[in-house]
């Protein structure tokens, strides 16, 4: 029976059950990389850019970051294969994105929620995802650390930016969203607000998806 099987066919409200899952997998790194994808709103996920990894002898499955571009309110909106369109700003729900069984091909196909969604058939995961999740939003991603960050990048690169444009800049029309420094604090600034209604809004999806 392959793992996805024994998930299918297993309640993991068992304790005993849930063991035997979390032997093959580390589930502290799980949670963190699943509240991660979740607070920054990653639209591009979970049914892609998913990567994992184990050591050939022993050791636990373990998951990577891997492109989070469509994170942080990159766009105003995304439109899903039926023609919906999903507010992908600092509101999107990516909690009910990410455990829900009934999404479309892209973003979220079943298969892609299965892993989550099972594990918290378990009361005391689902108490440990819930915590680690809440307890991030004050402190790895508080809005006043979060914006120190970006403060920081931004100063650093931002004597470069005008060189950097006009690398960029093919007759008249630079290839990303940026044309100006205008332009780009603009989007710097949108990181940061990003940054400040986030958890409230994170919150709330707990509430709702996770009561």
């Amino acid at each position: 029976m392959t793992k996805i099987a024994y998930l299918r066919s297993h309640s993991l409200s068992n304790d005993a059950t849930y063991a035997h899952v979390a032997s093959k997998m580390d589930i502290d790194n799980f949670i963190d990389y699943m509240v991660t994808n979740i607070y920054c709103a990653n639209t591009d996920w979970p049914g892609t850019n998913i990567y994992y990894w184990k050591p050939k002898k022993g050791g636990k499955w373990q998951w990577i970051f891997h492109d989070m571009d469509f994170g942080f309110a990159r766009y105003s909106d995304i439109e899903l294969p039926d023609g919906t369109v999903v507010d992908s700003t600092e509101n999107y729900d990516a909690l009910g994105m990410a455990t829900a069984t009934d999404g479309q091909e892209w973003p979220n196909p079943e298969w892609s929620t299965l892993i989550l969604r099972k594990l918290l058939e378990n009361p005391g995961f689902k108490t440990k995802f819930k915590n680690r999740l809440l307890g991030t939003l004050n402190t790895t991603f508080a809005p006043s650390r979060v914006k120190g960050i970006i403060d920081n990048i931004a100063n650093q690169i931002e004597s470069y930016m005008q060189r950097h444009i006009d690398r960029w800049t093919v007759n008249g029309e630079y290839s990303y969203v940026v044309h100006n420094l205008q332009e780009w604090q603009e989007q710097v600034d949108r990181l940061k607000t990003f940054a400040d209604k986030r958890p409230t809004i994170v919150r709330s999806h707990v509430s709702q998806h996770l009561p």
